[in-house]
């Protein structure tokens, strides 16, 4: 069976780690224009996905949709058209004006200063504007759901009985883990986070309840949920329990008995014609991007392949339900209501870049697997995405 197999830990000498530090950013940062670390840091992450860029790029003020999600769409666009061009440092002020605009808790002010938001509001309200705005005949919502949409069935199990029953429920754009008291593996977390207990009053007996993903996205989006609300002061406090995610990561156990057997058809084909794919079932990590389009290639083309073919292309992609890990957004500091925000991202070459506001440097790979908690007063990792790898 199919699992979570750990990434190997190696050592990097102290001259591999120069080298590595010592590489030459050319990725442009973001200007902080008052507490909008949070908007930085969730855009540069939504930035590294060449396939939403394409659409981005694309998009040409549809009527469809309300004004004020056209100009934030716009805003988007022209944000990544200056991070395209890699011209030093971008202000985001055209952004985040129409991001007030649309959603008004982000315009609140305290002290004559912008409040510190949180940024799972500001990724979330950006990909549900993105889900209206890039709508369309060829595309539409269809590419969203292919980029981000994980499809979930409640599968209700009654005690005493082998009688069971489904729920329904509509694609999400990312799932949340729920952190308990004690360290944690990412793939466990999830698993406690989607299976509960309820007791039914019709039958009078207990059932239990387990949600499991049905269809797979391109990009995995987890949010590792690190902020509750006390029920004295109403406010936002954060939990630092470590919840330790991997580079490589393998979602065969979340999956319905449905995805399973397409999962592990794929498994047998891939066995059966290794070579022909030019596929080596031996490796266990690393990218398989060189087996499909790039993001240059992808946006290379942008003027010539349209993005609704470009995701008829990603949809056509067999999911091996093999992740890797492409972006985490951290957060310091022990509220949401206060602290930082910082985006870790990595580049089609492999390299880890780290986007501070306006400063960008790179970062070893091992680094970015120890933001996984345990501090309050360092970075905590807060937003995963995975990236699927693809045949």
């Amino acid at each position: 069976m199919l699992g979570n197999k750990p990434v190997a830990r190696t050592t990097t000498s102290a001259v591999e780690e120069e080298k590595v530090l010592n590489v030459d950013c050319t990725n442009a940062g973001l200007r902080n224009l008052g507490n909008s670390c949070y908007a930085n840091s969730t855009l540069q992450c939504l930035y590294a996905i060449p396939e939403l860029r394409v659409a981005i790029f694309e998009y040409a003020g549809s009527k469809v949709v309300d004004i004020k999600s056209r100009r934030l769409t716009t805003a988007l666009k022209n944000l990544f058209d200056g991070l395209d061009d890699n011209q030093g440092v971008i202000c985001p002020l055209e952004f985040l004006m129409a991001l007030r605009n649309k959603y008004p808790s982000f315009g609140k002010m305290k002290d004559g200063m912008p409040m510190q938001q949180d940024a799972l509001d500001c990724w979330i309200s950006v990909i549900n504007t993105l889900y209206q705005t890039l709508k369309g005949p060829d595309s539409g919502n269809q590419c969203m759901e292919e980029l981000f949409g994980i499809g979930l069935v409640g599968r209700r199990q009654y005690e005493g009985s082998d009688e069971q029953d489904f729920i329904r429920v509509e694609p999400s754009p990312a799932l949340r883990c729920v952190i308990p008291s004690v360290e944690i593996d990412l793939l466990d977390g999830l698993k406690q986070s989607y299976t509960s207990k309820t007791y039914d009053s019709s039958r009078g007996v207990d059932a239990n309840v387990e949600y499991l993903i049905t269809d797979l996205p391109r990009y995995f989006t987890i949010n590792l949920n690190r902020f509750c609300v006390t029920t004295d002061s109403e406010q936002k406090v954060k939990i630092a329990q470590k919840v330790n995610y991997p580079l490589e990561l393998n979602v065969y156990n979340l999956c319905s008995e449905d995805l399973r057997k397409k999962l592990e058809g794929y498994g047998q084909v891939c066995m059966d014609n290794a070579e022909k794919l030019g596929f080596n079932p031996s490796e266990t990590s690393g990218s398989s991007d060189k087996d499909v389009k790039s993001g240059a290639e992808l946006l290379s083309t942008k003027s010539v392949e349209t993005s609704g073919a470009i995701f008829e292309e990603v949809k056509k992609e067999q999911s091996t339900g093999i992740y890797d890990l492409v972006a985490v957004l951290t957060h310091k500091g022990s509220s949401a209501n206060s602290g930082h925000y910082i985006a870790y991202v990595k580049q089609e070459s492999g390299q880890w870049i780290q986007f501070d506001d306006d400063t960008v440097k790179p970062q070893q790979p091992e680094h970015i697997t120890e933001l996984s908690g345990g501090d309050l007063e360092h970075d905590i990792a807060y937003i995963i995405m995975y990236k699927a790898r693809v045949k």
